[in-house]
């Protein structure tokens, strides 16, 4: 799921089912994703991911994300 505000796009969830992860799926999702907004003149794109996520942060990094900011606590329970 993501929303786009102006020129900007935000994904707010990325969901595979544990059974078909670590198979490339998110990595076709997002990159279809971004086909779509470069339609769209999106200039920026951004999510937040949990620090203790490990495998989101190593997708994010193979699609060209990177860290611009770390809050503290924002994923607290």
């Amino acid at each position: 799921m993501a929303h786009i505000i102006d020129s900007e796009a935000e994904i707010l969830t990325t969901c595979i089912h544990p059974s078909a992860q670590r198979q490339g799926l998110a990595t076709i999702l997002i990159s279809g994703l971004f086909e779509q907004w470069k339609n769209a003149s999106i200039a920026r794109v951004f999510l937040d991911v949990s620090a203790q996520n490990k495998p989101a942060i190593e997708l994010y990094t193979k699609l060209s994300f990177a860290t611009k900011t770390i809050r503290k606590n924002y994923y607290s329970i």
